[in-house]
């Protein structure tokens, strides 16, 4: 977040960790490692390209972080995946059980908020 201080750092994170990213960093790492496995980055970037080049997008980047799997929300009425977008950045949290076909989903439905905005 260009600009912002260390002292806003705390608020940021309970903003992401309030609409899905993990709490607890603990299973962080091997949750990532996972996503990487499953092909989760590169699934995630040929759908990105692909969007940008259709609706002729602003180039911006995706974060993927890892969900929130302790929400039961999240598990069962969101498919083990969440999203927020601001003008300049999408962030998608996901999970190795979030299902593939549900991931161009919810990166349209993040990105087409980012093009609204610009």
């Amino acid at each position: 977040f260009k600009g912002a201080e260390e002292k806003e750092w705390s608020s940021i994170l309970s903003h992401l960790q309030h609409h899905g990213m993990i709490r607890s960093f603990r299973s962080c790492k091997d949750m990532i490692e996972k996503l990487k496995e499953k092909g989760y980055f590169q699934l995630v970037m040929k759908e990105y390209r692909a969007l940008q080049k259709q609706w002729k997008g602003p180039d911006i980047p995706v974060f993927i972080l890892p969900v929130n799997e302790s929400s039961r929300e999240i598990r069962e009425q969101f498919y083990y995946q969440s999203g927020m977008a601001f003008d300049d950045k999408v962030f998608l949290f996901l999970s190795p059980n979030t299902p593939k076909e549900r991931i161009g989903t919810l990166l349209t439905h993040e990105y087409h908020h980012v093009c609204r905005l610009h």
